[in-house]
């Protein structure tokens, strides 16, 4: 059975990122599932997602410092 070759494409970020779609794609790193009538994510999945951010950030400056990037 062959692997699927489609990859989704992503286009470049959006410069007029607005503080709602920020609070939401930082919620979703923590599992917030956006809908169309879901509420913005609460303090707790905003938090979480920060912390992920915040992780991923020391993660890329650790491999960017020691040449492994």
């Amino acid at each position: 059975m062959s692997k699927p070759t489609h990859r989704r494409q992503r286009g470049p970020p959006d410069p007029n990122q607005t503080i709602a779609s920020f609070a939401v794609n930082t919620a979703r790193l923590a599992g917030f599932i956006p809908g169309k009538r879901q509420p913005l994510p609460g303090t707790q999945k905003l938090w979480e997602g920060y912390m992920l951010l915040s992780l991923f950030v020391e993660d890329f400056k650790a491999w960017r410092d020691y040449g492994m990037i």
